[in-house]
């Protein structure tokens, strides 16, 4: 009897469910009787989900525990191109027992949430430079195989060093993706930048919405870049120095005689397309040299969009066509990882560029 009074139910709780309904709301099909039974159904499910332990986090933590670089050897594998099979081989090897591919299929989930939510994490508020660049990427669509271009934006910060805000992928419309792509630096918090820089005219027609106050300057890195593509490998390092004392003179007239002087040179007869290369881009040229030298020397500086660029060719190589975003911004995330390693000083010019940055913008630039 004391059994049965325990199992009842308050009278309290009974009375809440059957009032203002006759006894046909209760009993009928898919009433009240019904409803209840299935909800509580539902939350013996929820209940035993959450108590029942998780096989895979087991199995991740111990194997992580006796082997802290198992993270970093799956990440290479990954970013060879080798599928989870191949993956659970070689690290069974290494760890000297059977690694589960559960275990893989997890650690690449998380990774996959990484780059993720690096993707759309929160930015600084100023950015003194921008620097848009780009890459192709061989990109598979059902039977249909094309490339689509890939922008990458390193910011500078106030204090020097570089970080890789974001990677978006082109699509149809390029003056909307524009758009798009400032609207999202705004949305995760970039409130002011000094200098915006980028080949794209649509870029430059953007800007003034999202950034107003900022200076649209033209990427003087893509025209390097594409003089050096027409010299062989081992004339590029030499050329490249040649080049320098184009987009590095004092001002637009020195360029321009020290682009005369070039044309008339060694370089300038053994490449004959360089000079009107430089010829055709010069109207655009024109407003990087009324920048100081000092900022212009960390604006035409290569050397990380070039490492970023090699390393995404590398990893993408390994992985064939590309056909989701989410994908190929997860594997490039692999390259940002690395990268973010190195850059935790600025570059060696930044000391006379910011010197000059805070005499131009008193009351914007702040280095700290």
């Amino acid at each position: 009897m004391s059994t049965a009074r325990n199992l009842a139910f308050e009278p309290e709780l009974l009375d809440q469910l059957v009032a203002g309904r006759d006894a046909r709301a209760v009993f009928e099909r898919n009433g009240i009787l019904d409803k209840l039974r299935a909800a509580l159904t539902e939350r013996f499910r929820e209940t035993e989900e959450q108590d029942q332990p998780d096989p895979n986090g087991a199995d991740t933590q111990r194997l992580q525990l006796r082997f802290p670089d198992l993270m970093e050897r799956m990440i290479s594998l990954h970013a060879k191109g080798y599928p989870p099979a191949d993956i659970q081989r070689r690290l069974s090897m290494f760890a000297g027992e059977p690694v589960p591919v559960s275990v893989i299929t997890a650690l690449l989930a998380d990774l996959r949430r990484e780059a993720l939510d690096w993707q759309s994490r929160a930015l600084e508020p100023s950015y003194p430079i921008i620097v848009f660049e780009r890459l192709r990427v061989k990109w598979r669509d059902g039977a249909t195989a094309r490339n689509r271009v890939c922008h990458f934006a390193l910011g500078f910060q106030s204090h020097g060093p570089k970080e890789v805000l974001g990677l978006w992928f082109e699509g149809e419309d390029e003056r909307a993706f524009w758009t798009d792509v400032l609207a999202d630096l705004k949305q995760r918090g970039v409130i002011d930048v000094l200098y915006v820089i980028g080949s794209s005219p649509h870029l430059a027609a953007a800007r003034p919405q999202a950034f107003p106050a900022a200076h649209t300057l033209p990427n003087v890195g893509d025209v390097v870049r594409q003089s050096l593509e027409l010299a062989v490998t081992k004339d590029r390092s030499a050329l490249q120095t040649a080049l320098r004392a184009i987009h590095g003179a004092r001002n637009a007239q020195d360029a321009l005689a020290n682009l005369m002087r070039f044309e008339s040179d060694r370089f300038g007869q053994k490449y004959p397309a360089i000079a009107p290369l430089w010829h055709r881009h010069w109207p655009n040229l024109a407003p990087f040299f009324d920048v100081p030298l000092e900022i212009r020397r960390v604006m035409a500086s290569t050397y990380a969009a070039d490492a970023l660029r090699r390393g995404y060719a590398r990893t993408l190589r390994g992985h064939g066509h590309m056909t989701s975003t989410d994908d190929a911004t997860a594997l490039m995330y692999l390259v940002v990882r690395e990268s973010l390693r190195k850059w935790r000083r600025p570059q060696r010019e930044w000391h006379a560029a910011k010197t000059q940055l805070a005499m131009l913008f008193p009351d914007r630039f702040a280095a700290n």
